[in-house]
């Protein structure tokens, strides 16, 4: 488990661009629509990739996904 939040950007096909964070939990929150407050929530990876599965993920800091992530 992750000591801290991971920040993300998840890219869509559709060049789509949407700011997100992996808790510590595993749990990850996309921020769909910011100025509505609306979010998307995923209890795995797998989970909030499975509606986009091209979709890919920029992590912050080094880029890499924590360590605790399988790829």
């Amino acid at each position: 488990m992750p000591d801290f939040t991971r920040g993300f950007r998840l890219r869509t096909p559709d060049g789509d661009v949407y700011d997100g964070a992996r808790f510590p939990s595993g749990r990850y929150y996309v921020l769909d629509h910011p100025e509505r407050g609306l979010a998307t929530a995923a209890t795995s990876l797998a989970a909030l990739l499975e509606p986009i599965p091209d979709a890919s993920l920029e992590w912050d800091g080094d880029g890499q996904p924590p360590d605790d992530e399988p790829e």
